[in-house]
């Protein structure tokens, strides 16, 4: 029989003078299933520790406590006991957590003296993790787990649960851990001392296709819709990626978020501050929530029905305004379009300003704080970017949200009058975008560190919010957002690959966790040249599309091997991880390159290699459907209608058409970059070189204002090259800027040589995005690498949208041609003269004679 342990004030005091006292801090968590000297044992072969928190604690860390003791039930078959009492104590083992000035418990250590808290007490989302092994009272040893704020403690809580062994997305991918029969703390400290970004968010967006369905059929029938089941799931994987803040889904087949009035109690439960998109102010969703009571669409013109519209956000302020909201404000069309009322842009940009201040009346009301003391922000997002830069005044203590440009790189940076801001700066980032790519996320964490990187750089650091999708197609991605997020410095600059290959072995274990994060990389390299959603529209030459499928074929190999080698526990979380994206998106890439070979050998009159080829392109699609089939079937029918391997049912999707090349009137105007035959000819010709960074290089330093920096990961050529500082100005004297030196050999004659960089922006309109091209010690060709004026295409793969997305995107790459002359070994010289550019490539064309 256990002995009981009768506990009062004194005894505290007396159990934890030890407690904080001379531990060497560690870098993280670190928990093993074997026991160590003074390590703190969560699950023995003799008794499971309990868990001690303040009922008077915030609701997220009582939370918190439950999903920790739950994990460890998942990983031992034993489930320590959250309790709130030390009269409840009967453990020799306690786990004792609590938030700063909301846990007495953790209060009478703070004023005993015996809790040192000065490296995190007036931080944001701090907190402390502590073992001792002092033995007063019977109590053997102790564990504290104390936050700066309710998040802070939750976090801290939470980072336990990961040490052992429990993956966020333990409930949301299956990712069941690997079971063991003790579990034990290592001694030490573990300081997290609050984030990089302050609001780092999620927004579900586009869910039309995966998430509604799913949830009305298989999740929450009975609600048909997402609601307060869903939209807890989706807190609880917050919590677990350390996210804090949220845009809920808005689009038509969704209920809005204020549907159900509990909606907001469980997020304030879980401790989310509440947002809405960036076309929704004041936490409305307009699309569903405007019409109600007899609004029409034509009232929501603030020039003509302000009283309307204030009436309309002040009826959600009066219940939601209590809550801990980081408010949305401005004005856009009811859904994503264009504030209506004007079409004179300094009409639009005094009303703007005007809204500003009707609206910050409102928040103020049914707040306690001050309109300057509660977090807002703005998003210059698409047209309303042009009224903000014609002069628009927003308030200083709001946050200027900037947008990318939807595939991934960052639209602009903030001039330096913006990066003072009291309100700071943030992004509004896309891993998953509408009716364009939302299949299978391929935008690489390598682009998505260099891009944030730098934007952080650029003082974007009070906010970032990604749009995610429908979540379950975006799950590496959106974790790796949020780890960057919380510990930038950990993950940029060239760190990327090992976060695949390192999350790869959180996920699945060591043993396996190189080969399927080498495998992960390979994905995310070959999307460079072209999404799946893309490859429809995208031109290759007849090698590049023989050695894309080669080359997407051999990670589908490598996958299927791997799925028979995983633990069974671990079947649906690598086929919806990692074996789904990466096999279906080989096929996909199968499917239209062979159906475009065939179409060609059709024109060449080989009939028997043109149905070959075709018969090749059904298979593939056949592929995709029995694969996603297997993917809506798997964890006993947990994810049925979760998948979809045509979502809008995109034309690049579809089943191959015999002779068509899926792509729809192949002929100079669809070609990228292509006004004529000769254009298009061009485009489909092997380059007599190539020149890559995987190649032999020279880096010749400049006046030292600037390095050139070599990243891992960041190219289809897997390495890329830009300049470090971000910050740094472009140069006006060539020579001053570092070199990138390669040497080849040539055939005497006259040839183009093609420089490519990443489709990336300039720091703001001023700025260009220059490179200078010598050859042989020649002079310097300059030319401006960015477009003048950004191109669209015509998306004739996609079923309803058109001009969305610039043909440099679509392509990975955007260039200039230079012409060089050959006697034989060849030297060129390559000078980056602005920030942003990420070179990767050098293609060498033969002139004709």
């Amino acid at each position: 029989m256990k002995k009981t342990y009768n506990f009062k004030v004194l005894t505290l005091q007396l159990l934890v003078i030890f407690i904080f006292a001379n531990y060497a801090l560690t870098a993280q968590v670190k928990v093993s299933e074997y026991p160590s000297k003074d390590s703190f044992p969560l699950v023995s072969s003799k008794e499971v520790a309990q868990i001690l928190i303040d009922s008077m604690d915030a609701k997220v860390v009582q939370i918190a406590a439950n999903l920790l003791a739950d994990d460890i039930f998942k990983v031992t078959g034993q489930r320590p006991e959250v309790i709130f009492s030390l009269d409840d104590i009967r453990s020799e083992n306690i786990i004792i957590s609590g938030t700063i000035g909301k846990s007495s418990t953790i209060d009478k250590l703070i004023k005993l003296g015996e809790i040192d808290i000065l490296s995190i007490k007036t931080k944001w989302e701090a907190s402390v993790v502590r073992t001792t092994n002092k033995e007063p009272y019977g109590i053997k040893k102790a564990v504290v787990v104390a936050g700066s704020d309710r998040r802070g403690t939750a976090y801290g809580l939470m980072d336990l649960s990961k040490a052992i062994g429990v993956s966020p997305w333990v409930w949301w991918a299956d990712v069941m851990p690997e079971k063991k029969k003790e579990l034990y703390l290592k001694q030490g400290t573990h300081i997290e001392d609050g984030p990089s970004v302050k609001y780092r968010g999620i927004f579900i967006n586009d869910e039309d296709w995966s998430l509604t369905p799913w949830i009305a059929k298989t999740f929450d029938p009975e609600t048909g819709n997402i609601g307060p089941k869903t939209y807890t799931k989706v807190f609880e994987l917050m919590l677990r990626l350390k996210s804090n803040y949220f845009w809920p889904a808005m689009h038509e087949c969704s209920l809005p978020f204020n549907a159900f009035t509990e909606n907001a109690q469980i997020a304030d439960d879980y401790a989310i501050i509440m947002g809405a998109s960036h076309c929704e102010p004041l936490l409305r969703n307009n699309v569903t929530e405007w019409a109600v009571d007899g609004r029409e669409k034509w009232q929501w013109d603030y020039f003509k029905h302000p009283d309307l519209i204030k009436n309309y956000w002040e009826n959600i302020l009066a219940t939601r305004g209590k809550f801990e909201n980081l408010y949305t404000v401005g004005m856009r069309g009811i859904h994503d379009g264009a504030m209506p009322g004007s079409k004179v842009r300094s009409e639009r940009v005094d009303m703007m300003e005007k809204i500003f201040e009707d609206q910050r009346n409102l928040i103020e009301k049914y707040s306690s704080k001050k309109a300057q003391d509660i977090p807002m922000i703005f998003c210059p997002y698409k047209e309303v970017l042009d009224d903000y830069d014609a002069g628009m005044n927003v308030p200083e203590d709001i946050t200027i949200c900037w947008a990318e440009d939807n595939q991934g790189y960052v639209r602009r940076m903030p001039n330096k009058k913006e990066r003072a801001r009291s309100g700071g700066n943030g992004i509004y980032y896309h891993i998953s975008y509408w009716s364009d790519y939302l299949w299978q996320v391929s935008i690489a964490p390598q682009l998505i560190a260099h891009q944030l990187g730098r934007a952080y750089d650029f003082e974007m650091k009070k906010l970032w919010v990604v749009n995610v999708g429908d979540i379950k197609a975006a799950e590496r991605e959106t974790q790796f957002f949020m780890d960057l997020s919380w510990d930038i410095d950990r993950w940029r600059d060239g760190k990327a690959n090992q976060w695949v290959i390192d999350w790869s072995s959180d996920t699945f274990g060591k043993k396996f966790g190189k080969e399927i994060g080498s495998i992960l990389n390979e994905y995310y390299r070959l999307a460079w040249r072209g999404k799946p959603e893309h490859i429809g529209h995208t031109i290759y030459n007849e090698v590049e599309s023989k050695q894309r499928i080669k080359e997407y074929n051999v990670i589908a190999q490598k996958g299927e091997v791997l799925r028979a080698k995983l633990p069974k526990r671990l079947e649906t979380a690598y086929f919806h991880l990692v074996y789904y994206p990466v096999a279906a998106v080989a096929a996909q890439n199968e499917k239209i390159l062979s159906a475009r070979r065939s179409a060609l050998e059709k024109e060449r009159d080989q009939a028997n290699k043109s149905n070959k080829s075709f018969e090749q392109a059904e298979l593939a699609f056949e592929k995709i459907k029995l694969m996603t089939e297997e993917y809506n079937q798997l964890g006993d029918g947990k994810w049925n209608h979760i998948m979809n391997y045509k979502p809008r049912n995109l034309k690049v999707l579809r089943k191959p058409i015999l002779g068509s090349g899926l792509v729809a009137d192949v002929d100079a105007k669809h070609i990228p970059h292509a006004t004529t035959k000769q254009d298009f000819e061009d485009l489909m010709l092997n380059p007599d070189a190539i020149l890559t960074l995987k190649d032999t290089y020279e880096i010749i330093k400049g006046d030292g204002r600037t390095n050139i920096v070599i990243e891992e990961g960041l190219s289809v050529d897997s390495y890329g090259a830009y300049l470090m500082p971000h910050q740094a100005e472009g140069y006006i004297s060539i020579d001053k800027a570092p070199i990138l030196q390669f040497k080849v050999n040539l055939k005497p004659g006259a040839y183009r040589a093609r420089v490519k960089f990443l489709p990336s922006r300039p720091t703001s309109k001023k700025h260009k995005m220059r490179c200078a091209f010598s050859f042989d010690d020649g002079e310097y060709v300059v030319k401006n690498v960015q477009e003048s004026k950004e191109t669209f295409h015509n998306h004739h793969s996609c079923t309803w949208t058109t001009t969305i997305v610039s043909e440099a995107c679509l392509d990975g790459y955007i260039s200039k041609d230079y012409e060089l002359k050959s006697n034989g070994e060849t030297t060129i010289q390559i000078k980056i003269l602005d920030t942003g550019m990420v070179f990767h490539r050098i293609e060498i064309f033969k002139e004709s004679d």
